[in-house]
């Protein structure tokens, strides 16, 4: 009816009578398809394409009737009212749509806790845990300085050909530009009380949230920093740091994850124990003050 093909009488009555079939066929002749009056694929495709130009509402509204607002307009059935206004909504994990807390028998919250729960413990076997028995034989399997240092400062020679008309810093060198990230956590810690500590840990929660939990987020169609979302976050996150054992945990994550806090940092400092050739894995960020 949109795209004007009238149905005799009792016209749009929700049923696919004789008068729809005539209809398909008209459009499918028109569309240059078999006329079989069979809603299948191909005319779906076509009337989808049609649909897509917008073209017979861009019409009805060309001629809009500010004196008879419904003119050439039709009322829809309560049934097929409820209908239309339920397909207007976007679903849950389409762009669009609204935060839904709920969907189905699954929660946002509790599907958070489990994530949270898993990459916690993930997290700390893989960057911390294993990290701990390599980090007891530096010699074995830490790479030497000073291939740390000429690897970054191959970079410090191309940036220098790019910027070193506004700026040059110092060669870098272990210990000064170049930090082992494993330690300087250690020492950051050390020197932080029970409070600076947690709001680190609420920090690092946070992230995991942001970065590692897209998949339920989409789901629920949930923004972490939304209103609804942190009243529901919040309580969970606090549940994985109201301990000081829960915030040691999260804190040795943070050692061997590597992050860049204002300096350039050293994020790897080993080398692999498969027997292989040797590749050392920098991630160095060069911080530039204008």
């Amino acid at each position: 009816v949109d795209l004007g093909y009238q149905l005799a009488r009792p016209g749009v009555d929700g049923k696919f009578g004789e008068a729809t079939a005539n209809a398909v066929r008209a459009f499918q002749k028109n569309a240059g398809l078999t006329p079989s009056g069979v809603l299948d694929q191909g005319t779906i495709q076509k009337l989808d394409a049609k649909f897509d130009t917008r073209s017979p509402y861009l019409s009805a509204a060309a001629g809009f009737d500010p004196l008879d607002p419904t003119k050439g307009s039709r009322e829809l059935p309560a049934d097929q009212a409820k209908a239309a206004l339920e397909a207007l909504k976007p679903q849950p994990g389409k762009p669009g749509a609204k935060f839904t807390p709920k969907v189905g028998s699954r929660e946002y919250g509790p599907e958070i806790r489990a994530e949270l729960d898993r990459l916690i413990r993930h997290y700390h076997k893989t960057l911390y845990e294993d990290k701990v028995a390599l980090r007891k034989d530096p010699a074995k399997n830490f790479h030497k300085d000073a291939h740390l240092e000429n690897a970054a400062n191959a970079g410090k020679v191309a940036t220098d050909l790019v910027y070193g008309d506004l700026a040059k810093g110092p060669p870098f060198e272990m210990g000064g530009s170049l930090v082992d990230q494993w330690q300087d956590e250690i020492d950051e810690n050390a020197g932080s009380d029970p409070m600076a500590k947690k709001s680190k840990a609420i920090a690092k929660i946070q992230y995991l949230i942001d970065s590692d939990c897209g998949a339920v987020n989409s789901f629920f169609n949930a923004d972490p920093s939304g209103i609804r979302e942190a009243s529901i976050l919040a309580p969970i996150i606090e549940q994985f740091a109201n301990t000081d054992s829960k915030v040691k945990v999260l804190l040795e994550i943070e050692m061997g994850r590597g992050t860049a806090r204002g300096k350039t940092i050293l994020a790897a400092h080993k080398k692999p124990l498969n027997g292989k050739k040797s590749i050392a894995t920098l991630e160095i960020v060069p911080c530039f003050d204008p």
